[in-house]
Parts: C-alpha cells; structure tokens; sequence
C-alpha cells in the first residue's frame, strides 16, 4: 500500500474517535478506495473490507463490528457531520456499508474543496499589501452586521415529557445553528421534567465546545436563596449564573399558575425559543404563553400530531366530545355546555382525557427508541479532582447523585491515581447505600507506558485498586505527539466519557483539557472548582 494521505485520517476524525480500532479501519478502506478506484456496490464494499481483513488476519465480521462501533460512537456525539459531508438527512445513522459507501463517495469532495480552500489561503498570503488594502476597502461594512448578531438569549419550553425518540438531534441541530450564527449566546434553562434536562445537555455540549461563546443561566422559582442552593446545588457546576425571576404569587397556591408566569417571564426576556408544545394536549402549564418578541423554533412533528389524534380512540365518550369541541376553537365554558357541565368539570374532563394520550404516546415513543438508545449506557470520568475538602467533596457528592438521578450514569471511569482518594470513598458510599445505584462500574485508567511491558505486578496494580474499582484497563496514546501520561490518560477519558468532573483551577493543563474537549467534542466538562455560591447568584 501507498503511502498514507493524511487527508484521509482528517476526514474520518470528522465522523468518531481516531483512536478506536474501527478508525483505523476505515482509514485503510478509504485509502484502498482512492488508490484503486473500486465500484461502491455491495461487491467492491465487500472488496475493500475483505482485503481489510486479510492484513490484519481478522474475520470480516469483526472489521464491520469495530467500524460500526466507531460510527455509533460519533453519530451519539455529532450527528450534524453526516449531513454536512455526505447528504445523509435521516435521524438514524447509516449502516456499515451505507456508512462506507457515503464516506468515500464524499471523499473526493472533501479532499477538493480542501485544496481549492489551501490555494485560496496561499494566494492571499502571497497577494501584495495594497491590492489587500484595495479589496478590503470594497468590502461591504460588517459592524452593523455584526452588532445584530452580536448576543442572543435564547430559552426552551415544553412538555415535561417527551413523545419523540429524536428529540435530542432536534434540539441539538437548532442549537448547533444558532452557536454558529451568533457571536454569543446564553441559554435559559428552568429545570422542570425531562425535555428541560435534554435541553440542559444539549446546553451543556455547546459551552464545552465553544467556551467562548456559550454561557447558560439557571432559571430558578425558588423565593428562599436558602431553599434553592439546598436543591439546586448541583446546577452551580453546571450553569454559569442563577436567575430568580420575581414572580407575582396568586391569591390562591395555584402551582400551575406560577409556573405558567414563570415561562411567561422566560419567553418575554429571551430573544429566541426553542418550543416543544403540542397544542392538542392542552397542557394547563404553558397554554396561555404568548410569543411576542421572541422567535420561535418549534420542534413538534407533524407524525406526533396524527398520533395524538388517533389516540382520541381511546378516550371515552364525554372526552372526545370535549376535546372535539376544544380543537374547534370553542372555550370550556361552551364545551361543557355540550355535556350539561361547567367550565370546571369540563377542564377536569379534558385534563383526564389528555393524561390518557399521554400514556399513549409514551408507549408510542418507548416503541420508536431504537436498540441502541434503549441499551446506551452513560459514562462518566474523574480526574484532576484536586484536594478532597469539605467543599469540593459537598460539590462533588451533589453533582454525582444528580448525574445518577437524572442522565442515569452507570459507568463511572477515574484516574488510577484518585482511586484510593476521598473522592472515590464518597462515590462507593453513594452508590453502595442505594439499591439502584449497585450495580455502577468503576473502572481505573491508568497509562499503559507507566510499567514496562515484561513488568509481573500488573496483578499487584490491579489488587492495589480493585477495591473500590472493579477492573483497571490501561491507556496507550500512541502516535499523540504527548510524552505526559497523566495528560494521555485525561484525553482518553475526554474521548470515552459523556461526562467528566474535574476540578480545573487545580488541573496542571486546564487549557489544554479546554481545547482538547473542544476539539474533539468529547465530553462535557462539568467543573467542581468555582467560586462560592454567592457569587453566582442573581435576583431579578
């Protein structure tokens, strides 16, 4: 075989981890196909993945499962870059010959539009300062352009549950586009159900992958600063601000009201919205919001809309009748009229009859989740943790149970060298005392060039940590340009994890975990070491 193009490991970086097995795989498939120029048919796919085979002296089923290993891994991290390089609009990804056959049918593409964009670089580097000067001048002026795009705020509201499976690549594609068009954003997060802790996440990635531009502020109902840094301290590691908006309170303890003047309050101070309310579920929580100045990005399917109306069939007789009568535009003061009730009776009705479309649409949704959603487990890594004070450990602690709670982290990875630390302590209490919690693994890193390769006391290293790790595996970074282990062992986890804590005030490469997050859209960073609570604290 020729000899590598570089070009070639760029673009498959693009779509999944180098580093894994299936990377490399893929990297020799697309270099065979340049140099050979074999038909992208089932016959010429199974041509190059053969001759893939032979070189490593593997099964030609193991080359598939380690490239479609790679693929999964990067279509959960960014989806986007399919679209973008080979045109594939569907909210699943490809298989394996699929995915083959649109990479190196894109690759031509890729590699000319590279070439055409490094001569374009080259012959403005090469162009003389007053013809720069000239062309710059008959530039049309952007600072009125700029100052339009300069900052938005944008929200998101809808249901508490979700009723579809592709939730999450929606909301990250608008996200992504609006990152993308503006200088700056900030996003409001009000944490109530499980749409707002997908935004959340999604929030998250964006500030870990553009640190610069992307801040997100807590949004919080709390009236006592006591009573909201007891239940939203975990949200201090995660958002960069907190808002307490100033909410007139009802002459009745009506929680949907304020709720519903809390959303209100969210659309009317944001710039831009990111809605996921199905009108024909008359939610009492968000029915009466107004979008006045906000522009407003909807995210409800036209197919979930027909599911809920054929989920009317199971209603009974006096529900259909009132939600008939409500779709037709009527009040539910005329509704009940229908039915010889009040207003009242009709509202408790319809809620009833909508409670039980719900439940409908959310064995529709569990039924639309594919193998891989349903099995996907959620990682999490420690490293650079720091000193374990009262603090730290008290942040730590919160942040964890939180991740176990919500985004239900089952596999947690840590550096060797905090294995025995008290960090590790708290989290083998946590999930020792809950039965939920049993069965999390915790693996140890640990750099592979540590020990020499014919060293015995890798069985010693494995009992010094297990317990309370339950294996260790070892990291080799090969070809990384890094002599530093402890930073080899971080980047690895950057790569494995969907999240990582660390403590990055006391981390000896804070910016260059920074830039490594970024770079590689990894995982998301959540740091432990920020200042006191009450400089992140703000009352509206």
């Amino acid at each position: 075989m020729a000899k590598k193009n570089p070009l070639i490991s760029l673009y498959v970086r693009k779509f999944g981890r180098i580093t894994t097995n299936g990377s490399w795989y893929m990297i020799q498939i697309l270099q065979s196909y340049t140099e050979q120029s074999i038909p992208l048919d089932a016959d010429g796919i199974k041509h190059l993945i053969l001759a893939v085979s032979k070189e490593k002296g593997l099964k030609p089923s193991s080359i598939r499962s380690a490239i479609k290993r790679y693929l999964d891994n990067g279509w959960n991290r960014n989806p986007i870059v399919w679209k973008r390089y080979t045109a594939w609009k569907y909210r699943f990804p490809p298989d394996v010959n699929t995915a083959i056959r649109l990479l190196c049918a894109s690759y031509v593409d890729f590699e000319k539009s590279f070439e055409d964009e490094h001569q374009r670089t080259r012959e403005t580097i090469n162009q003389p300062f007053p013809k720069m000067q000239e062309d710059r001048a008959n530039f049309p002026s952007v600072s009125g352009h700029r100052s339009s795009k300069k900052k938005i705020i944008c929200s998101f509201i809808g249901h508490k549950d979700v009723y579809d499976a592709d939730i999450q690549f929606r909301i990250q594609s608008t996200v992504d586009g609006l990152v993308a068009e503006y200088e700056a954003v900030e996003f409001y997060v009000y944490p109530d159900g499980d749409f707002s802790y997908i935004c959340l996440l999604v929030a998250l990635k964006a500030r870990t992958y553009n640190p610069q531009k992307v801040t997100i502020a807590l949004i919080s109902d709390h009236s006592s600063t006591e009573e909201m840094l007891n239940s939203e301290r975990a949200f201090f590691c995660m958002s960069d601000k907190l808002i307490t908006p100033v909410i007139q309170e009802s002459k009745k303890d009506d929680i949907t009201l304020k709720q519903t003047r809390m959303m209100q309050w969210i659309v009317q101070n944001s710039t831009h919205v990111i809605s996921y309310f199905y009108d024909t579920l008359y939610d009492p929580h968000y029915q009466p919001i107004k979008f006045q100045r906000a522009l407003k990005y909807d995210l409800t399917t036209p197919e979930t809309e027909a599911a809920i109306l054929n989920a009317v069939s199971f209603l009974t007789e006096k529900e259909q009748l009132i939600f008939q009568k409500m779709n037709e535009g009527c009040t539910l003061k005329d509704a009940g009229k229908v039915i010889s009730v009040g207003s009242e009776r009709a509202r408790q009705i319809l809620q009833h009859g909508c409670r039980t479309i719900r439940l409908e649409l959310e064995k529709r949704y569990h039924s639309k989740l594919t193998a891989e959603q349903k099995s996907k487990k959620t990682t999490c890594g420690l490293f650079a943790l720091g000193e374990g004070t009262f603090e730290s450990l008290t942040r730590f602690k919160r942040i964890t149970d939180f991740l176990f709670s919500i985004y239900d982290v089952r596999d947690i990875y840590v550096d060797s060298s905090y294995s025995l630390s008290s960090f590790l302590f708290a989290l083998v209490y946590a999930t020792a005392s809950r039965i939920a919690l049993r069965e999390t693994k915790i693996t140890a890193l640990m750099c592979a060039d540590t020990f020499s390769a014919d060293d015995d006391d890798q069985n010693d290293i494995r009992k010094s940590l297990c317990p309370p790790c339950h294996s260790v595996t070892y990291v080799s970074r090969v070809g990384t340009g890094d002599d530093n282990s402890d930073f080899d062992v971080i980047s690895d986890m950057i790569e494995r994890a969907d999240f990582c804590i660390c403590d990055l005030s006391s981390a000896q490469y804070s910016e260059k975990i920074r830039e490594f997050a970024a770079q590689t859209r990894g995982s998301i960073l959540l740091d432990i070491g920020i200042p006191n609570d009450a400089n992140y604290m703000r009352c509206w």
